[in-house]
């Protein structure tokens, strides 16, 4: 049963470029995840605090009908 998977030589060129490989590709890729995710927080925190805005500025806009008079439901 001895023998039927070789050894691999790490010592190699070419094992040293895929190793080199899969560490810069492992890099690139933890980058730009984290990139986008950024990006995406940056968006969703820019449009809630513009909603944000909107209701204060709405609410702000009713809120002396209140004071004079009960809402009419």
């Amino acid at each position: 049963m001895k023998g039927w998977i070789p050894p691999i030589n790490l010592n190699t060129i070419h094992a040293k470029l895929l190793a080199t490989y899969l560490m810069l590709t492992a890099f690139g890729t933890s980058l730009m995840a984290g990139y986008i995710l950024w990006s995406f927080h940056a968006y969703f925190m820019r449009t809630r605090q513009a909603d944000l805005e909107n209701w204060t500025s709405a609410l702000s806009a009713i809120a002396p009908c209140y004071k004079t008079e009960p809402p009419a439901f």
